[in-house]
């Protein structure tokens, strides 16, 4: 799978967003928590289907650690592409980069 920035509703920028926590609440189902956990959405460009990664430790349910988040920067940013798509793998790079060296200081993630 080749990164392919955008998302299926079609806006560009959505490669990094965030949703809602969900816990279970007996017979009430599934319910938000408040907290909102960081993804990385990626295209396959030949049958256009998406994958997420939450970027939270399931066993933790805190912030992937920094070797993990720079990880994913570098296997982005491996392979070529044409433009504008080399230009936003670079933003999301850079922006996992700085979420690892300081998760607070990257700034909120869009909530879709």
């Amino acid at each position: 799978m080749t990164y392919q920035p955008g998302n299926p509703s079609g806006r560009g920028d959505d490669a990094l967003d965030s949703v809602a926590e969900l816990t279970s609440a007996g017979d009430v189902g599934s319910v938000p928590t408040g907290r909102l956990i960081p993804r990385l959405g990626a295209q396959d460009p030949r049958t256009g289907r998406w994958v997420h990664v939450h970027l939270q430790d399931p066993a933790t349910r805190t912030l992937l650690r920094p070797p993990c988040l720079y990880a994913l920067a570098d296997a982005i940013l491996a392979g070529r592409r044409p433009e504008p798509h080399a230009h936003h793998a670079h933003h999301v790079a850079q922006t996992l980069r700085q979420m690892a060296g300081a998760p607070f200081a990257a700034g909120p993630i869009p909530r879709r």
